[in-house]
């Protein structure tokens, strides 16, 4: 059986040209997304922009109706104090 032998810096080479190989893999096929800073503004969500209010064309009766199938499900799958509306 014949072997070949290949020098040490020939393989060190070849390893040190796959890392650039592989950053560039990783680069290409990664799926993270960074969020953006919005030049110093805070998105906050207060009690507010929760409530559902009254809008052109929406009668209060239906309103109210969605506004109990979405207090149902809140109280369902919130964490926390359970008596905590």
């Amino acid at each position: 059986m014949m072997t070949k032998t290949i020098s040490k810096q020939r393989e060190w080479c070849k390893s040190m040209a796959l890392i650039p190989i592989f950053i560039a893999a990783v680069c290409v096929f990664s799926t993270g997304v960074f969020a953006q800073n919005n030049g110093g503004v805070e998105n906050t969500i207060t009690d507010k922009d929760c409530m559902i209010t009254r809008g052109k064309g929406v009668s209060q009766e239906l309103l109210t109706e969605y506004q109990e199938i979405v207090n149902k499900y809140l109280e369902k799958y919130t964490t926390g104090n359970p008596d905590e509306k």
